[in-house]
Protein backbone atom coordinates (compact mmCIF):
# COMPACT_ATOMS: atom_id res chain seq x y z
CA UNK A 1 0.00 0.00 0.00
CA UNK A 2 1.12 3.48 -1.20
CA UNK A 3 1.10 6.00 1.91
CA UNK A 4 0.25 10.09 0.25
CA UNK A 5 -1.40 11.57 3.06
CA UNK A 6 -0.85 11.65 6.87
CA UNK A 7 -3.34 12.76 9.67
CA UNK A 8 -2.17 15.19 12.18
CA UNK A 9 -4.15 14.61 15.25
CA UNK A 10 -3.22 17.40 17.79
CA UNK A 11 -5.82 16.58 21.09
CA UNK A 12 -6.39 16.39 24.73
CA UNK A 13 -4.35 13.13 24.43
CA UNK A 14 -5.16 9.27 23.29
CA UNK A 15 -5.35 6.37 25.05
CA UNK A 16 -3.39 3.04 25.06
CA UNK A 17 -6.14 1.29 23.91
CA UNK A 18 -6.94 3.85 20.81
CA UNK A 19 -2.72 4.36 19.90
CA UNK A 20 -2.52 0.14 20.03
CA UNK A 21 -4.44 0.05 16.80
CA UNK A 22 -2.49 2.63 14.62
CA UNK A 23 -0.73 0.13 12.11
CA UNK A 24 1.43 3.46 10.49
CA UNK A 25 2.14 5.91 13.44
CA UNK A 26 4.55 7.84 11.78
CA UNK A 27 5.42 10.06 14.96
CA UNK A 28 4.10 11.48 18.36
CA UNK A 29 4.50 14.60 20.77
CA UNK A 30 3.47 14.59 24.29
CA UNK A 31 3.52 18.37 25.44
CA UNK A 32 3.32 17.39 28.68
CA UNK A 33 6.72 15.79 28.81
CA UNK A 34 8.38 17.57 25.89
CA UNK A 35 9.09 13.98 24.50
CA UNK A 36 9.06 13.21 21.06
CA UNK A 37 9.24 9.99 18.91
CA UNK A 38 9.44 9.90 15.11
CA UNK A 39 9.44 5.81 13.31
CA UNK A 40 11.99 5.36 10.37
CA UNK A 41 9.14 5.71 8.93
CA UNK A 42 6.78 4.32 11.67
CA UNK A 43 7.38 3.91 14.48
CA UNK A 44 7.51 0.25 16.05
CA UNK A 45 8.67 -2.48 18.18
CA UNK A 46 10.48 -0.61 21.23
CA UNK A 47 9.87 2.68 20.13
CA UNK A 48 5.99 1.55 20.07
CA UNK A 49 6.48 0.45 23.83
CA UNK A 50 7.82 3.23 24.80
CA UNK A 51 4.91 5.39 23.83
CA UNK A 52 2.11 3.07 24.98
CA UNK A 53 3.88 2.91 28.22
CA UNK A 54 4.91 6.77 28.92
CA UNK A 55 3.16 8.86 26.52
CA UNK A 56 -0.41 7.90 26.11
CA UNK A 57 -3.05 9.43 28.26
CA UNK A 58 -6.19 11.10 27.76
CA UNK A 59 -7.59 13.23 31.12
CA UNK A 60 -10.74 13.98 29.34
CA UNK A 61 -11.19 11.16 26.96
CA UNK A 62 -12.29 13.10 24.31
CA UNK A 63 -8.80 12.99 21.95
CA UNK A 64 -9.01 8.98 21.88
CA UNK A 65 -12.44 9.28 20.46
CA UNK A 66 -11.24 11.78 18.10
CA UNK A 67 -8.87 8.97 17.13
CA UNK A 68 -11.15 6.31 17.37
CA UNK A 69 -12.89 8.04 15.12
CA UNK A 70 -10.55 8.35 12.75
CA UNK A 71 -9.53 4.59 12.47
CA UNK A 72 -13.12 3.99 11.79
CA UNK A 73 -13.52 6.26 8.70
CA UNK A 74 -9.89 4.37 7.52
CA UNK A 75 -8.30 1.95 9.78
CA UNK A 76 -5.59 1.92 7.11
CA UNK A 77 -4.11 5.36 7.56
CA UNK A 78 -0.86 7.08 8.65
CA UNK A 79 -0.87 9.17 11.55
CA UNK A 80 1.07 11.91 13.50
CA UNK A 81 -0.48 12.25 17.29
CA UNK A 82 -0.07 15.21 19.48
CA UNK A 83 -0.85 15.40 22.84
CA UNK A 84 -1.48 18.75 23.72
CA UNK A 85 -3.18 19.30 26.71
CA UNK A 86 -1.86 19.15 30.46
CA UNK A 87 -3.50 16.82 33.17
CA UNK A 88 -6.06 19.33 34.20
CA UNK A 89 -7.26 19.60 31.00
CA UNK A 90 -6.04 22.84 29.29
CA UNK A 91 -4.03 23.57 26.30
CA UNK A 92 -0.54 23.89 26.08
CA UNK A 93 0.31 27.30 24.49
CA UNK A 94 3.64 28.45 24.04
CA UNK A 95 5.05 29.82 27.03
CA UNK A 96 7.01 33.21 26.75
CA UNK A 97 10.19 34.09 29.00
CA UNK A 98 12.34 37.13 28.35
CA UNK A 99 10.89 37.76 24.84
CA UNK A 100 11.80 34.19 23.88
CA UNK A 101 10.21 30.75 23.80
CA UNK A 102 10.36 28.60 26.93
CA UNK A 103 8.30 26.10 25.93
CA UNK A 104 6.03 24.55 22.83
CA UNK A 105 3.02 24.92 22.53
CA UNK A 106 0.33 23.23 20.19
CA UNK A 107 1.54 25.19 17.22
CA UNK A 108 5.30 24.00 17.79
CA UNK A 109 4.08 20.92 18.05
CA UNK A 110 1.91 21.54 14.65
CA UNK A 111 5.06 22.69 12.69
CA UNK A 112 6.96 19.43 14.11
CA UNK A 113 4.33 16.95 12.97
CA UNK A 114 4.18 18.71 9.66
CA UNK A 115 8.02 18.71 9.03
CA UNK A 116 7.96 14.84 9.18
CA UNK A 117 5.28 14.59 7.45
CA UNK A 118 7.24 16.84 4.30
CA UNK A 119 10.56 14.90 4.99
CA UNK A 120 8.76 11.95 3.96
CA UNK A 121 7.35 13.21 1.01
CA UNK A 122 3.94 13.09 2.45
CA UNK A 123 0.78 15.94 2.42
CA UNK A 124 -1.21 16.44 5.50
CA UNK A 125 -4.58 17.10 7.25
CA UNK A 126 -4.40 18.53 10.91
CA UNK A 127 -7.34 17.26 12.95
CA UNK A 128 -8.00 19.87 15.64
CA UNK A 129 -11.05 19.29 17.38
CA UNK A 130 -10.72 21.26 20.13
CA UNK A 131 -11.32 25.22 20.38
CA UNK A 132 -11.13 28.23 22.71
CA UNK A 133 -11.46 32.16 23.02
CA UNK A 134 -7.90 32.95 24.80
CA UNK A 135 -7.32 35.16 22.27
CA UNK A 136 -8.90 38.37 20.18
CA UNK A 137 -10.55 35.67 17.97
CA UNK A 138 -9.24 38.30 14.66
CA UNK A 139 -7.27 36.03 13.08
CA UNK A 140 -4.02 37.56 15.03
CA UNK A 141 -1.54 35.72 16.71
CA UNK A 142 1.54 34.04 17.68
CA UNK A 143 -0.34 31.12 15.75
CA UNK A 144 -1.54 32.68 13.03
CA UNK A 145 1.99 34.16 12.54
CA UNK A 146 3.28 31.35 12.51
CA UNK A 147 1.06 29.58 9.83
CA UNK A 148 1.58 32.38 7.54
CA UNK A 149 5.01 32.62 8.06
CA UNK A 150 5.50 28.50 6.42
CA UNK A 151 1.89 28.47 4.58
CA UNK A 152 3.10 25.47 2.05
CA UNK A 153 0.60 23.92 -0.77
CA UNK A 154 -0.31 20.14 0.69
CA UNK A 155 -0.45 21.11 4.03
CA UNK A 156 -4.59 21.94 5.88
CA UNK A 157 -5.64 22.55 9.14
CA UNK A 158 -9.34 21.81 9.96
CA UNK A 159 -10.92 22.96 13.13
CA UNK A 160 -14.29 22.82 14.99
CA UNK A 161 -15.82 26.27 15.21
CA UNK A 162 -17.38 25.67 18.81
CA UNK A 163 -20.24 24.79 20.52
CA UNK A 164 -22.20 27.27 18.01
CA UNK A 165 -25.47 27.19 20.56
CA UNK A 166 -25.39 31.11 20.81
CA UNK A 167 -24.41 30.79 24.26
CA UNK A 168 -23.97 34.23 25.80
CA UNK A 169 -20.21 34.22 26.36
CA UNK A 170 -18.92 37.15 23.98
CA UNK A 171 -19.48 40.66 25.08
CA UNK A 172 -18.78 44.01 23.36
CA UNK A 173 -19.25 47.45 23.39
CA UNK A 174 -17.70 51.03 22.61
CA UNK A 175 -17.23 53.60 25.49
CA UNK A 176 -16.83 57.18 26.16
CA UNK A 177 -18.22 57.04 29.58
CA UNK A 178 -18.71 54.23 32.28
CA UNK A 179 -20.25 51.07 30.97
CA UNK A 180 -21.60 48.26 33.22
CA UNK A 181 -21.68 44.41 32.16
CA UNK A 182 -23.00 42.02 34.35
CA UNK A 183 -23.86 38.49 33.78
CA UNK A 184 -23.93 35.42 36.22
CA UNK A 185 -21.20 32.45 36.95
CA UNK A 186 -22.11 28.91 38.05
CA UNK A 187 -18.33 28.99 39.67
CA UNK A 188 -14.45 30.46 38.99
CA UNK A 189 -14.20 31.96 35.64
CA UNK A 190 -11.93 32.92 33.79
CA UNK A 191 -12.18 35.64 31.31
CA UNK A 192 -10.30 37.46 28.36
CA UNK A 193 -10.53 41.16 27.64
CA UNK A 194 -9.40 42.57 24.63
CA UNK A 195 -9.51 46.62 23.66
CA UNK A 196 -9.94 47.68 20.37
CA UNK A 197 -10.49 44.59 19.00
CA UNK A 198 -10.21 44.58 14.88
CA UNK A 199 -10.74 48.01 15.32
CA UNK A 200 -8.66 49.89 12.78
CA UNK A 201 -5.19 51.41 13.66
CA UNK A 202 -2.59 53.76 12.69
CA UNK A 203 -0.14 50.55 12.52
CA UNK A 204 -3.29 49.05 10.01
CA UNK A 205 -1.81 50.79 6.98
CA UNK A 206 -2.47 50.54 3.76
CA UNK A 207 1.28 49.76 2.52
CA UNK A 208 0.58 46.54 4.79
CA UNK A 209 4.23 47.20 6.80
CA UNK A 210 5.62 44.69 8.99
CA UNK A 211 8.24 43.56 10.89
CA UNK A 212 9.33 39.73 10.47
CA UNK A 213 5.39 39.45 9.55
CA UNK A 214 4.44 40.85 13.00
CA UNK A 215 2.64 44.14 12.60
CA UNK A 216 3.92 47.06 14.19
CA UNK A 217 2.47 48.69 17.07
CA UNK A 218 -0.10 51.31 16.75
CA UNK A 219 1.37 54.80 16.98
CA UNK A 220 1.55 55.51 20.36
CA UNK A 221 -0.66 59.23 20.42
CA UNK A 222 -3.69 57.03 19.52
CA UNK A 223 -2.42 54.33 21.68
CA UNK A 224 -2.34 56.31 24.86
CA UNK A 225 -5.93 57.53 24.42
CA UNK A 226 -7.44 53.99 24.72
CA UNK A 227 -5.17 52.33 26.67
CA UNK A 228 -6.21 54.46 29.73
CA UNK A 229 -9.23 52.75 31.56
CA UNK A 230 -10.00 51.54 35.07
CA UNK A 231 -12.26 47.85 35.50
CA UNK A 232 -13.80 47.29 39.00
CA UNK A 233 -14.74 43.45 39.18
CA UNK A 234 -17.74 43.01 41.43
CA UNK A 235 -19.12 39.43 42.36
CA UNK A 236 -22.65 39.38 44.38
CA UNK A 237 -22.12 43.29 45.30
CA UNK A 238 -18.83 42.86 46.54
CA UNK A 239 -15.50 44.44 45.00
CA UNK A 240 -13.05 41.44 44.59
CA UNK A 241 -10.77 43.42 41.69
CA UNK A 242 -9.79 46.01 40.24
CA UNK A 243 -7.24 46.87 36.74
CA UNK A 244 -6.07 49.78 35.50
CA UNK A 245 -5.00 49.91 31.64
CA UNK A 246 -2.11 51.78 31.95
CA UNK A 247 0.05 49.32 33.14
CA UNK A 248 -1.10 46.72 30.61
CA UNK A 249 1.00 46.79 27.19
CA UNK A 250 -0.03 45.98 23.83
CA UNK A 251 0.94 42.80 22.47
CA UNK A 252 3.65 43.28 19.77
CA UNK A 253 1.55 41.38 17.06
CA UNK A 254 -1.73 43.30 16.69
CA UNK A 255 -1.00 46.96 19.04
CA UNK A 256 -3.80 45.65 21.50
CA UNK A 257 -4.04 45.18 24.89
CA UNK A 258 -5.05 41.81 26.20
CA UNK A 259 -6.52 41.20 30.13
CA UNK A 260 -6.71 37.65 30.88
CA UNK A 261 -8.32 37.60 34.48
CA UNK A 262 -10.08 35.11 37.24
CA UNK A 263 -13.07 36.11 39.00
CA UNK A 264 -13.59 33.23 42.34
CA UNK A 265 -16.50 32.21 43.28
CA UNK A 266 -20.12 31.82 42.20
CA UNK A 267 -22.65 34.22 42.07
CA UNK A 268 -23.59 37.65 39.92
CA UNK A 269 -20.47 39.79 38.53
CA UNK A 270 -20.31 43.11 37.60
CA UNK A 271 -17.54 44.83 35.47
CA UNK A 272 -17.53 48.96 35.29
CA UNK A 273 -15.10 49.80 32.97
CA UNK A 274 -14.54 53.65 32.32
CA UNK A 275 -11.93 55.06 29.85
CA UNK A 276 -10.24 57.87 30.96
CA UNK A 277 -11.56 61.55 30.89
CA UNK A 278 -9.74 63.35 27.54
CA UNK A 279 -8.94 66.93 28.02
CA UNK A 280 -9.60 67.98 24.40
CA UNK A 281 -13.39 66.63 23.61
CA UNK A 282 -12.72 67.01 19.94
CA UNK A 283 -10.57 63.95 20.63
CA UNK A 284 -12.97 61.58 21.93
CA UNK A 285 -13.68 58.78 20.48
CA UNK A 286 -15.42 55.64 22.26
CA UNK A 287 -12.86 53.03 23.31
CA UNK A 288 -14.03 49.28 22.07
CA UNK A 289 -13.95 46.25 24.61
CA UNK A 290 -14.71 42.70 24.12
CA UNK A 291 -14.69 40.13 26.43
CA UNK A 292 -14.81 36.49 26.40
CA UNK A 293 -15.76 33.62 28.56
CA UNK A 294 -12.36 31.91 28.23
CA UNK A 295 -13.19 29.04 30.82
CA UNK A 296 -16.47 28.94 32.15
CA UNK A 297 -18.37 27.18 34.48
CA UNK A 298 -22.14 28.02 32.83
CA UNK A 299 -20.87 31.52 32.72
CA UNK A 300 -23.19 34.16 30.76
CA UNK A 301 -23.11 38.02 30.17
CA UNK A 302 -26.40 39.67 30.42
CA UNK A 303 -26.10 42.60 28.43
CA UNK A 304 -23.89 43.82 25.27
CA UNK A 305 -24.31 40.31 24.16
CA UNK A 306 -21.72 39.64 21.03
CA UNK A 307 -22.88 36.92 18.82
CA UNK A 308 -19.70 36.81 17.19
CA UNK A 309 -18.36 33.54 18.15
CA UNK A 310 -15.83 31.28 16.55
CA UNK A 311 -13.73 29.55 18.49
CA UNK A 312 -9.19 29.84 17.83
CA UNK A 313 -7.66 28.20 16.17
CA UNK A 314 -10.83 28.19 13.84
CA UNK A 315 -10.64 32.06 13.53
CA UNK A 316 -7.10 31.57 12.08
CA UNK A 317 -7.13 32.73 8.34
CA UNK A 318 -4.81 29.50 7.97
CA UNK A 319 -7.28 27.44 9.24
CA UNK A 320 -10.35 25.55 7.62
CA UNK A 321 -13.57 26.48 9.59
CA UNK A 322 -16.08 23.65 10.49
CA UNK A 323 -19.58 24.60 11.84
CA UNK A 324 -22.73 23.02 11.67
CA UNK A 325 -26.11 24.14 9.59
CA UNK A 326 -28.25 25.15 12.31
CA UNK A 327 -25.13 26.59 14.71
CA UNK A 328 -25.49 30.09 16.06
CA UNK A 329 -21.62 31.75 14.71
CA UNK A 330 -22.38 35.08 14.38
CA UNK A 331 -20.83 37.45 11.03
CA UNK A 332 -17.51 36.54 11.46
CA UNK A 333 -14.98 37.54 8.59
CA UNK A 334 -11.22 37.13 8.84
CA UNK A 335 -9.27 38.61 5.65
CA UNK A 336 -12.00 38.68 3.97
CA UNK A 337 -13.21 34.79 4.71
CA UNK A 338 -16.56 34.03 6.35
CA UNK A 339 -16.35 31.68 9.32
CA UNK A 340 -17.04 29.21 9.49
CA UNK A 341 -16.07 28.05 5.83
CA UNK A 342 -17.42 25.32 5.93
CA UNK A 343 -21.24 23.97 7.61
CA UNK A 344 -22.22 20.22 8.02
CA UNK A 345 -25.63 18.80 8.35
CA UNK A 346 -27.25 16.99 11.24
CA UNK A 347 -26.32 17.37 14.56
CA UNK A 348 -22.93 17.95 16.97
CA UNK A 349 -20.90 18.25 19.04
CA UNK A 350 -19.30 19.99 16.26
CA UNK A 351 -15.12 18.32 17.38
CA UNK A 352 -17.07 15.01 16.87
CA UNK A 353 -17.38 15.58 13.49
CA UNK A 354 -14.13 17.17 12.36
CA UNK A 355 -12.48 13.82 11.30
CA UNK A 356 -15.52 13.75 8.52
CA UNK A 357 -14.07 16.61 6.93
CA UNK A 358 -10.77 15.69 7.87
CA UNK A 359 -10.93 12.71 5.22
CA UNK A 360 -12.26 14.68 2.90
CA UNK A 361 -9.40 16.79 3.18
CA UNK A 362 -6.95 13.97 3.44
CA UNK A 363 -8.71 12.45 -0.19
CA UNK A 364 -7.86 16.01 -1.80
CA UNK A 365 -4.29 15.97 -1.57
CA UNK A 366 -4.02 12.77 -2.08
CA UNK A 367 -5.57 13.13 -5.57
CA UNK A 368 -3.94 16.40 -6.21
CA UNK A 369 -0.92 17.14 -3.59
CA UNK A 370 -0.27 20.88 -4.73
CA UNK A 371 -3.68 22.19 -3.48
CA UNK A 372 -3.56 25.36 -1.57
CA UNK A 373 -5.97 25.54 1.42
CA UNK A 374 -7.86 28.33 -1.13
CA UNK A 375 -8.40 25.49 -3.28
CA UNK A 376 -8.91 23.33 -0.60
CA UNK A 377 -11.72 25.99 0.57
CA UNK A 378 -13.51 25.37 -2.98
CA UNK A 379 -13.32 21.93 -3.37
CA UNK A 380 -15.00 20.95 0.18
CA UNK A 381 -17.72 23.57 -0.66
CA UNK A 382 -18.66 22.19 -3.64
CA UNK A 383 -18.17 18.55 -1.77
CA UNK A 384 -20.47 19.37 1.23
CA UNK A 385 -23.44 21.49 -0.55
Amino acid sequence: MSIKNAVIVIDSGFSQEAVVQVKHLIGFYDLNSGVTVSGAPFIAGDQAQFVLNNLCGDSLNHGSIILQRLLDLNPDCAFVLVRAFDQSGSLLRTRWQDGKVASDGWIEAYLWARQLCQSRGLTSVANLSFGGFGHAQDGSGWESHKLSSVAAAGHVLVAATGPGDGRAIHCSFTASENTVVNGYQRGTSTYNLWVNRNVSCASDSSDGSEISGIPEVMDSSRFSQHSDWHMRVKLNGREVAQHQGRFIPANIWNGRQQLKFVVEGEGSFEFSITPAAVADASLVIGTRFDIFVAQENETRFFNYIDEELVSEPACLPQVIAVGLENGSYGHCRIEGVSKPELKLSGSGPISFRIPEVTFAVASLLEAEATLDISQVRQKLLAQFA
